[in-house]
């Protein structure tokens, strides 16, 4: 039943411990970085994402901006920027 059941958004729950787990992760320290630098070099897009936790695109897509507005997922980074195709994602942990 707990796999069956769906967030807000109408994902499946399961999917976001998947999601979480297969964004590219980044150690903090990079304060004052250019964070378009870090997005293109560490950060993932939504097809990247599904590919590596192997879920569609469309669940990774909402399951990332889901993750990256809630409170308990603060590691959660997002750019969109000039230049790029879709917006990147990443985790910043601490060292």
């Amino acid at each position: 039943m707990h796999d069956t059941m769906l967030s807000q958004g109408g994902i499946p729950n399961k999917v976001f411990p998947d999601v979480y787990g297969a964004l590219p992760v980044v150690e903090e320290g990079f304060e004052g970085a250019d964070r378009d630098a870090i997005a293109v070099k560490f950060g993932a897009t939504a097809a990247e994402v599904a590919d590596d936790a192997g879920v569609s695109e469309l669940e990774a897509g909402k399951a990332l901006v889901q993750l990256y507005y809630e409170d308990d997922y603060s590691d959660v980074q997002m750019l969109m920027t000039h230049g790029f195709d879709a917006p990147h994602y990443w985790r910043e942990v601490g060292q």
